[in-house]
């Protein structure tokens, strides 16, 4: 027997899909604007959201702090809103005060509703979305269709994310998510943050990394070191990226509360993306953005990473992240 639901909802003038398990959790709240996860609510939390969404559909309308943005062609920055690609240079829209472009092209984007899966125990529906592929964008002629998949079920939210070239040329192409986590009843300075990663990026004041091997530091027993078993997040004023070499299984970014609970975000590969939020209106929710992305920042403008931004015709290339709680046993 079917147990898990889709119904629509509103957030303000924006449509939604409420994704919803038995007894009202799990619960999931997405916009078709930007295919835009508002909220996540998971049996260890109740009805609380672990998802830190807008305060507001104005926040919504303007996009204040990208949250939970889903981020193509590119992620973060792209320095200048410029990049050079098979010879050819582009340039996008300037959106930050830097003169950086920001967040990629489909956050605002609509997306349409495919395929939706209930099911006894889980529930997952398909977002499409053709921005990309009219080639129509400023800085970007290239025809990348892409699709977001989002399953729910008791154990957490996974997030799969597809781009297909449907172009007749090679396209650059980098995918990102940008959602702000928070444990309910925890203050974010009293959390512990655990990041898989040993290096990090270094950037310049624009926050666009350092040229070459200037770009990378180990972090272990430095101030930005959030290996395990990971440190109090306190007063720390974080937006930096995380890097290094990884094996095949997922890599798990833990968000852990005095409580014993921890929010765990696990991507398939790439870096991830922490911002503590610092520079954003001081009326606006808290949460920590741990980021799961592809690629650093400026990555259509690094040499290192030409081939692996790399999409050929024809081909696809997916980005997934989960998102789950459960409680730390003692004794």
């Amino acid at each position: 027997m079917t147990t898990y639901t889709a119904t629509e909802g509103r957030f303000g003038p924006y449509p939604t899909l409420i994704l919803q398990g038995p007894g009202g959790t799990p619960r999931a709240e997405i916009a078709l604007r930007g295919a835009t996860l508002l909220s996540l609510s998971l049996p260890e939390t109740g009805l609380d959201s672990v998802v830190s969404g807008y305060a507001t559909p104005d926040d919504f309308a303007a996009l204040t702090g990208a949250r939970s943005a889903i981020l193509a062609p590119y992620s973060n920055r792209l320095a200048d809103g410029r990049y050079v690609f098979d010879g050819a240079e582009h340039q996008f829209a300037k959106r930050d005060d830097d003169g950086n472009s920001l967040h990629g092209l489909v956050m605002d984007a609509v997306w349409q509703a495919g395929r939706i899966e209930p099911g006894a125990d889980r529930i997952a529906v398909e977002l499409t979305c053709d921005t990309l592929r009219s080639a129509e964008q400023p800085g970007y002629p290239f025809h990348v269709h892409l699709s977001v998949r989002f399953e729910l079920s008791a154990d957490g939210l996974r997030l799969t994310l597809t781009a297909r070239n449907d172009g007749e040329s090679d396209a650059p192409l980098g995918l990102g998510w940008h959602p702000y986590l928070r444990l309910p009843g925890q203050a974010l300075a009293d959390c512990r943050l655990t990041l898989p990663h040993t290096e990090r990026i270094v950037s310049d004041a624009r926050l666009i990394p350092l040229p070459g091997n200037d770009a990378y530091q180990h972090v272990r027993g430095t101030e930005h070191d959030f290996c395990a078993p990971g440190r109090a997040l306190a007063q720390s004023r974080l937006d930096d990226c995380y890097w290094g070499p990884n094996g095949n299984g997922g890599l798990v970014s833990t968000l852990t509360g005095s409580d014993g609970r921890s929010l765990t975000l696990t991507q398939d590969r790439g870096v991830v993306q922490v911002y503590t939020g610092h520079s954003l209106p001081a009326d606006q929710p808290s949460g920590l953005a741990i980021e799961p992305n592809e690629f650093m920042p400026d990555a259509f403008n690094r040499p290192e990473l030409a081939r692996a931004i790399r999409l050929v015709p024809g081909a696809e290339r997916s980005f997934g992240a989960s998102l789950r709680v459960h409680r730390e046993h003692t004794g």
